[in-house]
């Protein structure tokens, strides 16, 4: 046996080209495999360390739970460390913009050093020793003018401010202090954050832990149906576990697992596809030394050995460089892409190779090399050594089989018809070739479509954006069980407390000078019921419509009533298609019908009038309540369910109808087709007591949008806005052209790394290609050397060469180019939707590039037999020997 695989040695050194070829071929193989798992190893430290900094280092929590079992936590040889929570004292308190309710939580040390360390920032003072000491979100410096060592009165407890801390995310209309906790049975109950020990099996053993002590366990569909206040029970922190591969369902398919496979499965295939012809291709070429070995007493599983260690010499010396050179170029992507363009900087995570990535690279190397050999080595094994020796093995499949097409001799004659009959001689090559081929044209096409028309769609939305940023906030409505006129009026003032706030934000950006136009809109969520309506557009793909046409009414079932001051109304009048469009109509109580829109498979953006009500007509418009809504819809109503909702109306003037496109609102999806109206103020006002819902299924939002004045005050100002509406008083705030700027980033950092993948997958189908084809073709010489003797030139014979390539180019384009224009079209379909482009048209340069590359492609892999066919003379070619 080493005699004959000392063989091995030689025939590499015979093959060097072919065998250099397969071997950078395994080498980007090997690249693209670490890379895959190094950055899945990548994405998943970045998402538990995002999950650590946005809802702290937790695996589980005990809430409720009783203060003297807080020792078994301590004693218990599973828990790694844990950290406590107490409710300490609440208040709802004034403040210079209204009231919010202000939460103290006594907390122990643990909490601060090892739960929240990484998301709980110190920006001033230090942190509480003892429960008489607080910290407090730094809003309360400015909301209650409170500064170190003042007193800050809460309930009936006083506490000395030590310090202020922020974190990631503040809520609107609260404000969380925290104080030092001196021993837990100061408490009844107190909350506890566990982390375990254990590397495995966190449920389970959390779940454990939660029966020893009698708590009831929780999971995120059934939490809701506890009384939270009462009992204990334990809520396992899924989205963390998840990133440990811990899964309460069992359930571990996720959207990223999904990637991974797609990616891995392409590599493999790639690579096996590359190897396989490679391997097959080098036995085929030693089919008569095969023949002899075999003859002269080398057994089958001799001969398997001897392919088979071909193959993995070829794999390990692809390893080492395959390893490094994909550390690299992950190292490069991370710091360079991922961190610069992708805005993922804010969390210290390096990409690192380590042992056990290097194991998975090595096994699915060497699996992929195993499964690529398998296939030839036993055919060559098992081949007759007579028809081995006679080169049957390699020909025999080879013989051209009577495959006429009238319409390829028609165009490019007799060498067409030739090369045609040549390429379907061996169907499965042909068909393996021309499936490779298309691949890869289809995965450049739809990418590059879908980054060139997401680029160019922000660029259609920065032109025609609204508004240069916007602050936003919602108003969370009161659903407890109290007296509903009591609840409505405390909703109101919710309401109106968060409309003054962004009222006095206007005014005051309006004194300074920072925006040159500003515009407020609300937005209610309301069940909508309209008498006699009379014709009305039923495109509301998101909305339930029902229509009693006894009474002639009509109920929208998840409509919206949008707000509008006078500054938003004279931003969009122009747009309103209708008579008699100006202020003073509009506060008197005018309405605007919102246009619905959708979208078709091809890709054209439809938009019907919402209503044919002509313009002046009084209409009037019932808001009715979510229970009464239910029983319209399920037909469990009488006359006097309708008489108590017409028992009070809103009186309205159609002004007209305005495409959704053309609203101030920032969410212009299309897919958002809610029955709209809009209003005015005014309207608001006077029917704010019917339009407010008491809770259910409904939170208003209130925004804000303005125009800065010129680029230098956004510079100046963005950041300044931006901190002290997420901070101090816990709204929202997007600034439009940083939204584009980062979303126009972000495409192009994944598109670094996608077109990274991308070309080196097509670098090993392209090292295939030439690979097949050169063997292909010159394995036909005694072929090709009888038609020269018969009468046929070398440059026909060249010629006939070229067009199995152009034919296999033109086939693969017929294949790819339909394939893709549909998967494109559903892209774009989504795309639309999100209204992140508003022209689906597939640029036809993307196209014309793709096919470029594809002939260059074909082109390459012609070459290397063309150049030796040149240097062979006929007899050469009929004994077959090079």
């Amino acid at each position: 046996m080493d005699n004959y695989t000392n063989i091995v040695e030689r025939q590499m050194r015979v093959n060097k080209k072919r065998n250099a070829f397969t071997l950078i071929g395994i080498i980007i193989g090997v690249v693209l495999f670490t890379a895959i798992v190094e950055c899945n190893v990548f994405v998943n430290k970045y998402r538990i360390e995002a999950s650590i900094l946005m809802e702290g280092d937790i695996e589980g929590t005990f809430y409720n739970l009783p203060s003297d079992k807080v020792k078994i936590l301590e004693n218990n040889v599973e828990i790694k460390d844990y950290s406590l929570v107490a409710k300490d004292s609440q208040e709802q308190m004034p403040m210079k913009n209204g009231t919010q309710n202000v939460h103290v939580y006594s907390v122990n040390d643990n909490l601060i050093s090892t739960t929240y360390k990484d998301s709980l920032n110190l920006v001033e003072g230090k942190f509480p020793a003892d429960s008489n000491q607080i910290i407090l979100e730094r809003k309360a410096k400015v909301q209650y003018e409170k500064s170190l060592g003042d007193v800050f009165k809460v309930g009936d407890k006083e506490y000395i401010i030590s310090g202020f801390f922020k974190i990631p995310y503040t809520r609107q209309m609260e404000l969380v202090g925290l104080s030092g906790m001196n021993n837990p049975s100061d408490y009844q109950t107190v909350t506890a954050f566990l982390r375990l020990k254990s590397k495995t099996n966190k449920i389970e053993i959390l779940e454990k832990i939660a029966k020893d002590l009698n708590i009831q366990i929780a999971n995120n569909e059934d939490i809701d149906g506890f009384d939270q206040n009462k009992i204990s029970y334990l809520v396992s922190n899924i989205f963390l576990l998840n990133n440990y591969d811990e899964y309460i369902d069992g359930n571990s398919f996720t959207q990223r697992n999904i990637i991974q496979i797609i990616l891995g499965s392409l590599v493999f295939i790639s690579t096996v596809i590359l190897i396989y012809s490679s391997i097959n291709s080098s036995t085929k070429e030693k089919s008569k030394q095969i023949g002899l070995l075999r003859c002269i007493g080398a057994t089958p599983s001799q001969i398997r050995g001897i392919i088979f260690k071909e193959s993995l010499i070829l794999g390990g010396l692809a390893i080492v460089p395959g390893i490094l050179i994909g550390h690299i170029g992950i190292y490069i992507i991370v710091n360079m892409v991922v961190k610069r363009h992708m805005g993922l900087d804010f969390i210290e995570i390096d990409s690192r190779i380590t042992l056990s990535i290097v194991v998975w690279v090595i096994l699915a190397t060497f699996v992929t090399i195993i499964i690529s050999t398998i296939r030839p080595a036993f055919k060559a094994s098992t081949s007759s050594p007579l028809d081995s020796i006679k080169g049957v093995y390699a020909s025999k499949n080879n013989t051209a089989k009577s495959r006429k097409n009238k319409f390829i001799r028609k165009i490019l004659g007799v060498e067409g018809e030739l090369a045609y009959k040549n390429l379907r001689s061996s169907n499965k090559e042909f068909i393996l070739t021309m499936l490779t081929l298309s691949i890869s044209l289809v995965l450049f096409i739809v990418l590059t479509g879908y980054v060139y028309s997401f680029l160019k769609g922000t660029s259609i939305i920065d032109n025609k954006k609204f508004t240069d940023a916007k602050i936003y906030a919602y108003s969370y409505l009161n659903e407890e069980n109290q007296d509903m006129d009591y609840r409505l009026k405390e909703n109101l003032s919710n309401i109106d407390e968060n409309r003054k706030i962004l009222k006095d934000i206007k005014a005051e950006l309006k004194n300074n000078k920072v925006v040159k136009d500003i515009y407020l809109e609300d937005v209610y969520q309301k069940d909508i019921m309209i008498e006699n309506i009379g014709d009305f557009n039923t495109q509301f793909e998101t909305t339930y419509i029902q229509r009693n046409n006894e009474i002639d009414n009509t109920l929208f079932h998840n409509g919206q009533i949008i707000v509008y001051d006078g500054d938003s109304f004279n931003k969009i009048k122009d747009s309103i298609q209708g008579e008699n469009i100006n202020l003073e109509s509009f506060d008197n109580n005018g309405v605007i019908f919102v246009n619905p829109m959708r979208i078709q498979l091809n890709g054209k953006i439809i938009q019907n009038k919402a209503t044919n009500l002509k313009s002046s007509t009084n209409i009037k418009l019932y808001p009715v309540e979510l229970d009464d809504s239910y029983k319209i819809f399920d037909n469990n109503y009488d006359d006097s369910l309708l008489d108590k909702i017409k028992s009070k109306h809103m009186s309205l003037n159609v002004m007209g109808t305005i495409s959704r496109n053309n609203m101030i609102s920032t969410n212009r999806m299309i897919s958002n087709n809610s029955f709209t109206i809009i209003i005015s103020e005014s309207t608001y006002e006077e029917y704010k007591n019917m339009i407010i819902n008491d809770g259910e299924m409904s939170i208003p939002s209130h925004t804000l949008g303005f125009d800065f004045y010129n680029e230098e005050k956004r510079k100046e100002y963005s950041e300044k806005i931006r901190d002290y509406a997420n901070i101090d008083l816990g709204y929202y705030y997007e600034d439009y052209e940083e939204e584009i700027n980062y979303n126009r980033s972000f495409i192009i950092g994944m598109s670094i790394i996608a077109y990274s993948f991308l070309g080196l997958i097509m670098m090993i189908i392209v090292l295939n290609i030439i690979n097949s084809r050169s063997f292909n073709i010159l394995s036909r010489k005694k072929e090709f050397g009888t038609l020269i003797a018969i009468g046929m030139n070398k440059k026909d014979l060249i010629k006939s060469i070229i067009f199995e390539g152009i034919i296999n180019w033109c086939i693969s384009c017929m294949v790819a180019i339909p394939i893709s224009y549909v998967a494109l079209k559903y892209i774009f379909m989504y795309l639309i939707n999100q209204g992140l482009i508003t022209s689906p048209k597939i640029p036809l340069g993307v196209i014309l590039l793709g096919m470029s590359g594809l002939l260059i492609i074909n082109i390459l892999s012609m070459i290397e037999p063309i150049r030796k066919y040149q240097k062979f003379d006929m007899i050469e070619m009929i004994k077959n020997d090079e």
